[in-house]
């Protein structure tokens, strides 16, 4: 390997890569993608592995990668590349320029992941949702009312509310009575990470994890979401709805949180970053609703785990089920669940990401990698497309830019999705945003049942 003298975190400041206002964590942090951010902070920087990976493009690699990439411009690392950013990086730096191979021991990095068992993780997860102040709240019900699930599919569901204003009891745990009487001075300047964290959400997470931890005798080391501040346990508490994420056996195994406010609608559990914390792996959702998988099983897979709850609710064919990723680029467990169902019998796996995947640059090279994987495992594949009439607006407007710019057009062949796709990548590549282009009426799988049943439409995909 090539010894470096540096740190990737070094190599991000040199390039001037702007780093997300909030405190970083001891592992790791965020800055502004080069490729594809204009307002957020996707791009993540492992400081522990020395590795980089953008969560909206999927941009990757390694330190030497990160300046060849966005300090030399080159797209495709290459060795010859990655000498040259070694002497420019030593030499902008002031450490040496020697480029020598070496054995040296590589710093063994946080483990920061979880090693219980699915069944350990429901057991857990279960017994915080049974905790009577997490209670649906009227507001969120009625949002997922109108998203189009029933009284009957939101029990099943177990969806539970993190509420903005959590109330504490009058007579309050021990534990808890014992951290509110501590100074946060003190704890900002032992844990800055907590500053990511609103005290009132700090004194929810103390009261969930001192409820589990000391009411229930439940051991809370190496649960995604939970961490210590000082002695206490505390969940890592983001309000919004609470939506759990199911494996094939419908054990609870993570939570997505529906934010009611800030940047990020969807946020997934993890307490990596912070004292103890362990990180939340973005596991594949199954829905309670789902048919038994079986030989004659088509799977639609889509992105977020209310979504396919929804979409499962809708659906009244036996021979469809519905499984979800948490996010277009969360693929990293995908590869494990395809070949632990091959099994069942099931031979076809469908592409039902929202439509963007042919309207944004970013999402449809997230589709051709989930392409990959699910063809890489002996399935079948196809990708489902609806909202005819939106994408055809989203042609028209696409074709205004391009014909006044003197630019090579796709008109309909061999279909109209892959034209606009087709086109959407040439209006990126000269510097052309989506949102010029992009139709909001075109949604998610599950907007697009809603709306099939409310026109009281007849007509399946």
């Amino acid at each position: 390997m090539i010894d470096m003298d540096f740190t990737i975190s070094q190599v991000a400041d040199i390039l001037g890569l702007e780093r997300a206002p909030k405190a970083r964590s001891k592992n790791s942090f965020y800055v502004k993608c080069p490729i594809c951010d204009k307002d957020g902070y996707h791009l993540n920087i492992n400081i522990a592995k020395g590795t980089w990976r953008c969560v909206k493009c999927d941009e990757h690699g390694g330190t030497l990668a990160l300046y060849t990439r966005f300090g030399l411009g080159v797209e495709k690392y290459t060795k010859e590349a990655g000498r040259k950013a070694l002497r420019e990086i030593n030499k902008r730096l002031g450490t040496t320029d020697n480029v020598r191979q070496t054995t040296r021991k590589k710093e063994t990095p946080i483990d920061d992941t979880s090693h219980l068992t699915d069944s350990q993780l429901d057991t857990i997860y279960s017994s915080l949702i049974d905790i009577p102040k997490l209670s649906l709240r009227k507001e969120h019900k009625e949002k997922l009312l109108s998203r189009g699930l029933t009284e009957e599919d939101i029990q099943a569901n177990e969806y539970r509310t993190l509420p903005e204003l959590f109330s504490l009891p009058k007579k309050k745990p021990a534990a808890l009575e014992k951290f509110m009487d501590m100074d946060f001075d003190v704890l900002y300047a032992e844990q800055p990470e907590l500053k990511t964290m609103l005290k009132r959400n700090i004194y929810a997470g103390i009261y969930i994890g001192t409820y589990l931890y000391n009411h229930l005798n439940i051991p809370l080391d190496n649960v995604p979401g939970f961490f210590k501040v000082s002695d206490f346990w505390c969940f890592r508490y983001t309000p919004g709805i609470l939506i759990p994420v199911r494996n094939q056996y419908g054990e609870i195994v993570n939570f997505q949180v529906r934010t009611d406010s800030g940047r990020l609608r969807y946020i997934t559990n993890s307490s990596s970053g912070f004292n103890s914390g362990t990180v939340g792996q973005c596991r594949i959702h199954f829905p309670m609703n789902n048919p038994e998988l079986g030989p004659n099983t088509v799977i639609r897979l889509t992105e977020g785990a209310l979504k396919a709850d929804v979409a499962a609710a809708f659906n009244n064919n036996p021979n469809i089920a519905y499984i979800a990723i948490l996010g277009v680029s969360a693929t990293s467990m995908l590869d494990k669940v395809l070949k632990e169902i091959k099994s069942s019998g099931v031979k076809t796996i469908v592409n039902a990401l929202d439509m963007d995947k042919v309207t944004n640059p970013h999402v449809a090279k997230a589709s051709k990698t989930l392409r990959k994987i699910i063809k890489d495992n002996g399935y079948e594949y196809s990708c489902l497309y609806w909202g005819k009439q939106a994408v055809c607006d989203v042609l028209s407007k696409q074709l205004d830019i391009m014909s006044s710019h003197n630019m090579y057009v796709t008109l309909t062949s061999p279909n109209l999705f892959y034209a606009v796709e087709k086109n959407t990548q040439m209006l990126y590549k000269h510097g052309y945003d989506c949102p010029e282009w992009s139709a909001p009426e075109i949604k998610g799988i599950d907007d697009f049942l809603l709306t099939q049943r409310q026109n009281k439409n007849n007509s399946s995909i």
